[in-house]
């Protein structure tokens, strides 16, 4: 038997760059917070594929090239965590 939908407790979502959990009720109350959650998710799968395609450390120049990589997609982290604690401060 399913359980009811208001059995189910609150609706957490977790923005994975931030690492905060938010609530269906704030998505609900502010659509600038649907595209910070989309671009999350575009940073998310931007990560999981980095880190599969991390190339052998006797490749010296791809080693280069994907670590460059990996340090851009902490800039666009700290960006997201950013906007992330300024969308909460203003709620």
């Amino acid at each position: 038997m399913d359980a009811h939908p208001a059995r189910l407790g609150p609706r957490l979502f977790r923005l994975d760059s931030a690492g905060v959990r938010l609530g269906a009720a704030e998505f609900a109350a502010d659509e600038r917070l649907f595209a910070l959650a989309a671009e999350d998710v575009v940073w998310t799968v931007s990560v999981i594929d980095w880190r599969l395609r991390r190339p052998s450390a006797w490749h010296l120049g791809r080693m280069r090239r994907w670590a460059a990589e990996g340090a851009e997609l902490e800039r666009q982290r700290d960006a997201l965590r950013r906007a992330a604690i300024d969308f909460s401060a203003v709620c």
